[in-house]
This record gives structure tokens, C-alpha cells and sequence, in this order.
């Protein structure tokens, strides 16, 4: 049998004078970790002559009232680890932004989940070719103050030095630590220009340059990774308090338990931010677990799906208006199985199909979402262009069914290349659903006589371990969070890029990168299904499926800001929460 061993949670022993630091505010026992290095026209139809009818009065319907928000009152969200610091911009899981979310602002954002916006900025414009993007600052953004503390920029304004430092940052070019979620913007910054392709105009101005058109570069800079700093903050200062200008400031921390963030009256909108605290509850042991937990009004606002058990409970109280639940498709849009091809065993192509051929997909997604998600390939499933359908991947070697098939000839690689079987350490993260997918993921593997220990580790630790290869093979998913295939390619796929946790390295896929970028309609799918059928000839990954999102609140919770995946946005971008509001107050 498999093995499971909890990796101990690390954290840095000298950060345990920043509660001293925060002063009373602060519960903990100790600060945060560093992140690691048309509408139809009527229709006009014929009628027979009939008599008129004698037109009576009628009166002019009222318009519904609309409600006013309330001031006022705490949230309680679901949470599902401690943040690992306050670096919004090396935040690499949603575990993470769910809390430096309300921390800061950036220079677009997206207020209701659906649009992108103005947020330090006062306006923004783009060249007509494309290249050139100009950001005007509001002249009223200040950094947030903390007296117990203090900081070298509290309570001043915003400038253009600072957000040009910030998206040099976010690049890698201060510290050569891009930014796992927003880096890949570099792709497409002339950073052979003197300035690297960003350059202050005025105190008030900046100007991003590109080498190609880029306009999914707004869907970048609206993620809660993209915010800006003080020119000058590092990722060390970065540990001991937040340096956000952001709509809520850090009020006080049960390492575990709870974190609680209040509404900063000193935001330059500050008449816009309804809630007097949010506070983000750890829960921690799966779907049965939250599912309570929200049930029972210990949270406000439930992120997990309901379990088969829970789901009538979850029914009844939507059909009573108690709750509302919204299910979307999820941004760990890629979830499958890491192999390590820069070293034994997985340095041997054979031995990496083998993998893909044994994992049973269909039965992953009855065993650990209980059928609440989707097959996918290198790239998901779903309705745009260069997605294929999942009647065409339930057809494909790894994913079709019954497993007869392809399990007997992972059976029959695995006798020709390790005839005496595998003992491996598969890394999975210790969260969430992920131990159920390493489990799954390790029977599967025990059938064709590759024998795993588990070791789960939180994502302080689990990130910097994928990110040096330091590992033979491991059980974790790819993020789409602007939802594009050039995040996709760019983020994961191209040499180089910020989460390449494959080592992989293609000189055709990193040449055909910036022109299927480029590319359109058509054109732009047959680009992407070339450069997918590489990734298949290679096999560095063996990917499996895509769940669902669930996000369920209590009907008192007003204006919470859905992120709409259809139209290209994820909920990367709105966990500020700066609009929501309670009707019970």
C-alpha cells in the first residue's frame, strides 16, 4: 500500500518579533513566511382584418426599488490556509490572495466580476498600434499606515515611480523573482528598451511598452497578484506587515484559526466600503468539513462544492431564499500528475506514458469530485474555439473507456523499462481536495507497479520544492486564471516561464508562442493544437480533469462580485470584496 506522510508546516523562527511589530492588532504568535523564490429586431407577421379594441388606461408600472448598501457589520469567508506572507505579487495559490485580496489595489481591477475598470488610475489609454499603454494615478491613493509598525511611505501618495517599480517586480527584474501568476507579461514587454519597457512620463504617469499588441494584458494587471508598492518594498519587509493601499488593513491573526481585516478609513474611496471587518476563517479537512462550516452560519460565504450528502441540504435552503449558490467552472484548470523529466525515472520517455496510460480519468471524477467535473488535456475542455469537446478526449489513449486497454500496455512498458517496479515520493499539497487526488492518483499507480509514499506539504513549502525540480513526480494542477491560451503556454508550457514546474524546454513551442498569441480565430486554434500535439509527443505531464467552483452565500451577502469565466475572467480578481455589504445590519 501507498503511504502517507504529513510534511511539518515551516515557518521562518525569526519572524516571531512581528507581533511586537503589529503592536496589539495582531492575535498571532507569530508573522507569516516569505513566498518563495443582440438583442433580435421583432419580426413582423401578417394578420386578418379583426375589430380594434377599445384601448383602456393602464397604469405605468413602478420601477422595483433599488436597495441602498448598509454600513456595516463583519463577513465571515471561508479560508483554507494561513497566508504565507503579505506579497500579493508572489501569492501563487488563491489560498493566499483570498487575503492580500483586500490588502492593496492595482492599476485595473474588476469591480463585479465581469468588467475591468479603473482602480489607482484616473484614466488609461493604447496607442493605436497596440504598443504603447498609458496609465494616468488618481492624485488621492495613499499607502496604509501601521502606527505600531511604521513604514518608510505610510500615508503618502501613490506614484508613478512606485507603480513602475511594481510592474518591474512583478516582471522579475528587481529581484529576478517574477511574479508565478502575473510574470508572464514579460512575454510581451519590449524589455530590450533602455527603461525595460516601463517608464515613468510624470509623478503621475507611466507608460508600458510592448513588442507586440497584447490586449489580454488588462486581464493581467486586474489579478490580485498585480498590485502595486512603494518603490523600494521588498519581499523581506513584505513578511512583517502588509504595504498596501488597499480598501481593508490587517486587524489581528490566530495563526490556523482566523484572520481579520478592517475597513481602512483612510481608503481614498472609502464611502464605497461597506463592512466594518472581514474576517477569513482556516478551515482545513475537506468538502465535509466547509460544507458544515457554512451549513451552520460559521462562514458567511462557502467556497467548496457540496458534498453528495450535503447537496439536498443545499437545495432546500436555496428554494427557501436562505442561500445563494453559484457553481463555475474551476481555474485549477488542468489537474493531473508531475513528472520530473530532468532526472531518473521519469528522464525516460516510456516510463512517463506509462503514467498517462495507467491514471483511470472517469473514475477520478466520480471518486473525488463525485462527477462534478470535466475531462482535459493540455488544454481544458469547453466551448472556445481551441478547447476540444469531451466527446473528442474520452476518445483518446489515457482517457478512454473501459481501461482494459490502455492499463495493459502501461503494464507492458512498465515490465520492459523497471521489471523490479518503482518506490517514489509523490508531492501533493495538504490541503483542500488535494490529499484525495494523490490518494486516487497512487492507486492508480500501484497498478502497474509503481509503489508511492505520499508526503504532503502546504504550499510554503510544496511551491519552492516544484519550482527547483527537486522532485520524481507529484500530484498537483495548472491555473488559468486570465483564462487564455497564452497564460496557459506562457505560464506553464514556453522555457523559462514562471511555473515551468516540468523542465520543460521546446524550441518550436517558445518560437510558435508569440504568433498563436498574435493569431485569431481559427488560425489561433490550429496553432494551439499544434503546439498541444508536442506537449503529447513529450508527455511531461499527464493531465486528467477540471472541477467545478462553488461559491454559496447567505442571501443577506449583497453585490458579491461572481467572476464570469465565459467572459475571460476568474476569481484571481475579486476577492477585495471593497463592494459587498449586508442587508442585516
Amino acid at each position: 500500500m501507498f503511504k502517507v506522510v504529513w510534511f511539518p508546516r515551516v515557518f521562518v523562527p525569526s519572524l516571531s518579533i512581528a507581533i511586537g511589530l503589529l503592536g496589539a492588532a495582531a492575535c498571532g504568535s507569530a508573522e507569516p513566511t516569505p513566498a518563495p523564490t443582440p438583442t433580435l429586431a421583432p419580426v413582423a407577421t401578417a394578420t386578418t382584418a379583426v375589430a380594434t379594441p377599445t384601448p383602456t388606461a393602464t397604469a405605468t408600472p413602478t420601477p422595483a426599488p433599488v436597495a441602498k448598501p448598509k454600513r456595516g457589520g463583519i463577513l465571515k469567508e471561508q479560508a483554507s490556509e494561513d497566508p504565507n506572507g503579505f506579497d500579493a505579487q508572489n501569492a501563487t495559490t488563491a489560498a493566499w490572495t483570498i487575503h492580500t485580496g483586500k490588502l492593496y489595489n492595482m492599476l485595473l481591477w474588476n469591480p463585479d466580476g465581469k468588467s475591468i475598470a479603473p482602480d489607482a488610475v484616473e484614466s488609461y489609454s493604447i496607442s493605436a498600434d497596440g504598443k504603447v499603454w498609458t496609465f494616468k494615478l488618481r492624485g488621492d491613493v495613499r499607502f496604509q499606515s501601521y502606527p505600531d509598525n511604521p513604514g518608510p511611505r505610510d500615508g503618502t501618495l501613490m506614484t508613478a515611480a512606485d507603480a513602475v517599480y511594481s510592474l518591474k517586480k512583478i516582471m522579475g527584474l528587481v529581484d529576478q523573482v517574477a511574479s508565478a501568476r502575473s510574470g508572464w507579461m514579460r512575454e510581451f514587454v519590449d524589455l530590450d528598451r533602455p527603461d525595460e519597457g516601463v517608464a515613468v512620463i510624470d509623478e503621475r504617469t507611466l507608460q508600458v511598452y510592448l513588442t507586440q499588441p497584447f490586449p489580454d494584458l488588462a486581464k493581467i494587471l486586474i489579478l490580485d497578484n498585480s498590485v502595486i508598492y512603494p518603490e523600494g518594498t521588498t519581499r523581506d519587509m513584505l513578511v512583517k506587515r502588509p504595504y498596501g493601499s488597499g480598501a481593508f488593513k490587517l486587524k489581528g491573526f490566530q495563526r490556523g484559526s482566523m484572520w481579520t481585516y478592517e475597513r481602512d478609513p483612510a481608503y481614498f474611496k472609502a464611502d464605497e466600503v461597506y463592512l466594518n471587518e472581514i474576517r477569513e476563517v482556516i478551515l482545513q479537512g475537506g468538502r465535509a468539513i466547509t460544507n458544515v462550516a457554512f451549513l451552520t452560519g460559521q462562514t458567511d460565504i462557502g467556497r467548496d462544492l457540496p458534498t453528495a450528502d450535503n447537496r439536498s441540504l443545499y437545495r432546500n435552503m436555496v428554494a427557501e431564499g436562505k442561500i445563494v449558490t453559484n457553481n463555475v467552472p474551476g481555474t485549477c484548470t488542468v489537474q493531473g500528475v508531475y513528472m520530473n523529466s530532468t532526472k531518473p525515472p521519469f528522464n525516460n520517455p516510456k516510463l512517463r506514458k506509462a503514467v498517462h496510460l495507467a491514471l483511470d480519468r472517469k473514475g477520478y471524477i466520480e471518486t473525488v469530485y463525485s462527477g462534478d467535473a470535466v475531462p482535459v488535456t493540455y488544454v481544458p475542455s469547453g466551448k472556445l474555439p481551441w478547447f476540444l469537446t469531451e466527446e473528442e478526449i474520452w476518445k483518446l489513449p489515457g482517457y478512454r473507456q473501459p481501461k482494459d486497454q490502455d492499463l495493459a500496455e502501461a503494464k507492458r512498458i512498465m515490465a520492459e523499462e523497471a521489471p523490479q517496479g518503482l518506490q517514489l515520493t509523490l508531492y501533493a499539497r495538504d490541503s483542500g481536495n488535494y490529499p484525495a487526488m494523490a490518494e486516487f492518483n497512487a492507486g492508480n499507480l500501484k497498478k502497474i507497479g509503481i509503489d508511492v509514499t505520499i508526503s504532503l506539504a502546504p504550499s510554503s513549502v510544496l511551491f519552492p520544492r516544484l519550482t527547483a525540480w527537486n522532485y520524481e513526480i507529484a500530484s498537483y494542477c495548472m491555473t488559468m486564471i486570465t483564462i487564455t491560451a497564452a497564460e496557459q503556454f506562457g505560464g506553464y508550457y514556453i522555457t523559462g516561464a514562471s511555473r515551468n514546474w516540468l523542465a520543460f524546454n521546446n524550441r518550436e513551442i517558445d518560437e510558435m508562442y508569440p504568433r498563436m498569441v498574435a493569431a485569431e480565430g481559427a488560425d489561433q486554434a490550429a496553432m494551439i493544437r499544434k503546439m498541444e500535439q508536442i506537449m503529447w509527443d513529450y508527455i511531461p505531464y499527464a493531465p486528467m480533469a477540471a472541477s467545478y467552483d462553488s461559491f454559496n452565500y447567505y442571501s443577506f451577502v449583497k453585490d458579491y462580485p461572481l467572476a464570469s469565466p465565459a467572459n475571460g475572467f476568474s476569481y484571481y480578481s475579486v476577492n477585495r470584496l471593497s463592494q459587498v455589504w449586508r442587508s442585516d445590519v
